[in-house]
């Protein structure tokens, strides 16, 4: 594939992902599920629902590969820019954060970069200024828009609160997306921040990357 840019942290990451669904199966086009979205993933073995997206992602001509190596040194990195592009995901992490890792490190290189992303050392609440944060955040948004796709998220949010689940909201869209607890509620800040004030606005200043 080509390893331009193919976005932009000026970008809309939700708007960025829909235009690039393409890679995850032809859902993008008719509204209907591809057979490798995560949609269609979303039940079965979690091992399988991976490998799926995987060659997926793959398919649109990215090298994807894993190797094993300390996670606390890096969940992925990302490689753009003068040569085919190309994503290396820790195979020591959980396979539900290799999804994330897998997309986030996609968004990367549409954003024309390199990257070596580490775990969150601690909580979301940290906020590392500079543009490189603001590209860890934008990546983010992405990563949770393919996997946990706007409309769907905020209809199956109003629906467990409806449910009066109330404490368990996170972990009953947490098993539904099956994604950690800790990620849907990153996406449900980022749906929030994005309704309080323009996307320009809530991007000036970055965040940690959730722990998956």
């Amino acid at each position: 594939m080509s390893t331009g840019a193919g976005a932009s942290v000026s970008d809309d990451p939700g708007r960025a992902a829909a235009a690039k669904s393409v890679c995850i199966g032809p859902s993008s086009r008719d509204g209907r599920a591809g057979a490798a979205s995560p949609a269609a993933v979303r039940n079965g073995p979690i091992a399988e629902a991976y490998r799926r997206l995987k060659s997926a992602v793959e398919s649109s001509g990215m090298f994807v590969a894993q190797a094993s190596f300390p996670l606390e040194d890096a969940r992925g990195v990302a490689m753009a820019g003068g040569g085919p592009a190309a994503i290396l995901i820790n195979a020591r992490d959980a396979v539900k954060s290799r999804m994330f890792t897998l997309f986030h490190e996609y968004a990367h290189v549409l954003l024309g970069g390199g990257s070596l992303c580490h775990p969150d050392p601690e909580s979301l609440d940290a906020s590392p200024k500079g543009s490189g944060a603001k590209i860890e955040g934008w990546c983010d948004d992405f990563a949770a828009s393919i996997l946990m796709p706007r409309t769907e998220f905020l209809e199956a949010l109003q629906s467990a609160r409806g449910a009066g689940e109330l404490g368990n909201v996170d972990l009953s869209l947490s098993r539904r997306f099956r994604m950690s607890r800790r990620a849907v509620r990153a996406r449900a800040a980022s749906e929030a921040a994005s309704t309080a004030r323009p996307h320009a606005d809530r991007t000036q200043g970055g965040r940690a990357r959730p722990s998956l």
